[in-house]
């Protein structure tokens, strides 16, 4: 008598639980869900507080380049790490702040429609915790691998990308450029940050 009782008892709790527990799992379900489709999966670079810059090394007088303007694509993985990069932009963009000196630059690199190219084919990290990118850099339409030290730095939703890459344009195919009768320095410095947010 009493076995029957409790099975009878545990037949109706079943039953009224039954509800319960279907309705908590497709709570869960539709969270994961959510979350899975509001996963960011790029980070939205905000130009304001970000630069290109390329130091340029004369020997009375060293100059700076602005990157006014480029196209930024940077990519996340699953985890939240940066994934992917791709960088374009135009050469009629770098302004140091003299016209003359601009003009000539865009000759040496084949004009106003030259244009430019970086993308990332690798982030990894050293034993002493520092990282590295390794990447193709696209100059007057030649492509060369660089590989330059980067900060990597996240704070929530919010990421920066910083570093400094040393080359010599003479690897991408382009002559000795001289200015006023002073040959400029074969090796280019490009310093850069770029700040956005996961979107």
């Amino acid at each position: 008598m009493f076995r029957t009782s409790y099975l009878k008892t545990r037949v109706k709790l079943s039953k009224k639980s039954g509800g319960l527990w279907f309705g908590l799992a497709w709570l869960i379900g539709a969270a994961l869900v959510t979350q899975v489709q509001g996963a960011a999966d790029h980070v939205e670079i905000d130009s304001e507080q970000s630069f290109i810059n390329v130091e340029v090394h004369v020997p009375l007088q060293n100059f700076r380049s602005h990157l006014a303007s480029y196209n930024a694509a940077v990519g996340l993985g699953g985890d939240g790490n940066i994934s992917d990069v791709a960088l374009t932009f135009r050469f009629s963009d770098l302004h140091s702040g003299n016209g003359v000196r601009d003009a000539h630059m865009m000759a040496w690199l084949g004009g106003v429609e030259a244009t430019g190219a970086f993308i990332l084919e690798s982030l990894t990290s050293a034993a002493d915790g520092t990282e590295h990118a390794l990447g193709l850099l696209e100059i007057h339409g030649v492509k060369q691998p660089v590989k330059f030290p980067v900060v990597v730095e996240r704070h929530g939703r919010d990421y920066t990308i910083s570093g400094e890459v040393h080359f010599d344009y003479r690897q991408w195919e382009l002559p000795l450029l001289s200015r006023v009768g002073e040959r400029v320095d074969p090796q280019l410095t490009v310093r850069f940050k770029l700040a956005g947010t996961a979107q």
